[in-house]
Order: structure tokens, then sequence, then C-alpha cells
């Protein structure tokens, strides 16, 4: 008999960070600057945009309280993050100058957004509000 015991990994990657892993779903997936745009110009749910760059440090605090927060609603919505080094001109035609920036698409218009850092419980509030619930 093996004495071999599954455990989950204590870190996970998120973006492109390595940060505790205390989620209990999947990580949000991170998109190109064209899979975004079609994710925004084609989904026929909300889709949520977490915009981060690599060396943003509150992107780097926030990352897993937002993708906690996230697990409770991906029935309701697509849950994506977008590296805005490699996706500029997005963030620049949705006016994104602030990181970390968590925003609403609907029917390819952005809705609400918020920028900075939060609690699990915040992003709770927040996505609850973007999606009518």
């Amino acid at each position: 008999m093996s004495d071999f015991k599954f455990e989950m990994p204590s870190t996970v990657a998120i973006d492109s960070y390595e940060v505790p892993n205390t989620s209990s779903c999947a990580p949000i997936e991170k998109l190109s600057l064209e899979e975004a745009r079609a994710a925004i110009a084609n989904s026929s749910t909300p889709v949520i945009i977490k915009f981060f760059a690599p060396w943003c440090g509150a992107c780097k605090e926030s990352a897993p309280a937002v993708q906690e927060a996230s697990c409770n609603y991906r029935d309701s919505a697509r849950f994506i993050s977008v590296d805005v080094e490699d996706a500029e001109a997005l963030a620049t035609e949705h006016g994104i100058d602030s990181l970390p920036t968590v925003a609403v698409f609907k029917g390819g218009k952005q809705g609400e957004r918020r920028e900075g850092s939060g609690s699990v419980a915040e992003f709770t509030t927040l996505f609850k509000k973007m999606l009518g619930k």
C-alpha cells in the first residue's frame, strides 16, 4: 500500500505572479491583445477584464483577491486578465491609465470599472454589482 497523498500546490501562477494558492477555482485566463478584443466583441455573456502589469505591486497584491472573488461568478461572466505591456492598445482604447483596473464589458461596450487593489469582499461586492446580482 502506498503512502502517497495528493496535496494542493502551495503557490499558483496568477497572471505573471507566483502567489499563495488560496483559490477554490481555476486561475483567471490570461489573454493576448487579439484574444481579448475577440472576447469583448463576441461574448454573449459579460466579460470582466483585470488589466495588470508584471511590475505593478498593487496588481500582485490584489491578484489572489480578484481570483477568489471571481470563483462565485464564473457561471455569469467570463473572467480574463490582460497584461497592459502586451496589450497597450487595448488599455489605451478603453482609457485604462491606472493599475490594476477591473472593468466589465457587455455587448462589446465597457461598463463599470474599478481602479486599485482591494479585498475579496470588495471584489465580490463589485462583481455582484457589475453583474446585477
